[in-house]
């Protein structure tokens, strides 16, 4: 399943949300929104909108959590985002590219206007695996990002060159800043 958050009245616009499977090659979701339309997508909280072709939180609302399953775990995700307003540093945006319901085990990746964080949840405990503190991100451009997951190794990637991949024990092997 892949899950995606937005912070209350986020300026954060998503669009071109594509999961491939590692190997195959084959497309297990591909959304751009540009038919106004979420449907497939499961709204757990929040207030949604994609009537601007974009997929972005209404103002006003709480947290917005909405989740898509994807069964593949070997998989590369990528998804374009757009900072609308970079002014408050603590908005920010999630996306879980690994939820396990059973066990509870994430792996989430939280977009703030001037970092990236790659977060674990495992065992009941939060543990920031990478972090950049000082990417930052321009008012109204639009980034892409793609998040390659095999096994238990993870890559991140940003468009303007920011490039995070730990191992499966949790331990950054390769941090590139461009």
């Amino acid at each position: 399943r892949i899950l995606m958050m937005n912070t209350p009245d986020s300026q954060i616009r998503w669009d071109n949300f594509v999961v491939n499977t590692i190997g195959g090659g084959a497309t297990t979701l591909a959304d751009n929104f540009d038919d106004e339309d979420y449907s497939g997508w499961g709204v757990w909280s929040g207030s949604w909108d994609a009537s601007d072709g974009r997929l972005h939180e209404a103002p006003g609302g709480s947290v917005g959590l909405l989740s898509h399953t994807q069964s593949a775990v070997n998989n590369i995700a990528s998804l374009s985002y757009f900072c609308a307003d970079t002014s408050d540093p603590n908005e920010y945006m999630s996306v879980y590219p690994r939820l396990n319901y059973s066990t509870n085990d994430q792996l989430i990746l939280d977009i703030y206007p001037g970092k990236m964080v790659v977060r674990q949840y495992l065992g009941g405990t939060f543990t920031t695996l990478a972090s950049n503190l000082s990417l930052p991100s321009e008012e109204g451009e639009w980034y892409d990002v793609v998040i390659i997951s095999r096994n238990e190794q993870i890559e991140v990637w940003r468009s303007s060159g920011y490039r995070i991949e730990y191992d499966a024990y949790g331990q950054i092997a390769s941090v590139q800043d461009s």
